[in-house]
């Protein structure tokens, strides 16, 4: 699934709904969090585990991540068109 250049991968439930990683044209991806791009790394796991130690900043919102229980285990994801 595609949205605002992006495309999303993986998403990751949480108790205040989903976290997302994305993929955008250059090759980046992103953490995702209501739309807003939290974060960037080089590849998919470093994304991961970047939200899953709650090593990300916080969003506009006031969400901390590290408070969410992210699982830092890639297996844990889900596709994201499954949570959007």
């Amino acid at each position: 699934m595609t949205s605002n250049g992006l495309r999303y991968l993986l998403g990751h439930p949480t108790r205040k709904g989903p976290v997302f990683i994305a993929q955008s044209p250059s090759g980046r991806f992103h953490v995702v969090w209501r739309g807003e791009i939290i974060d960037s790394a080089h590849d998919v796991v470093a994304a991961v585990d970047n939200v899953a130690l709650g090593a990300v900043p916080f969003a506009s919102d006031g969400t901390d991540f590290s408070t969410l229980d992210i699982s830092h285990d890639i297996g844990d994801w889900v596709p994201a068109d499954e949570l959007r």
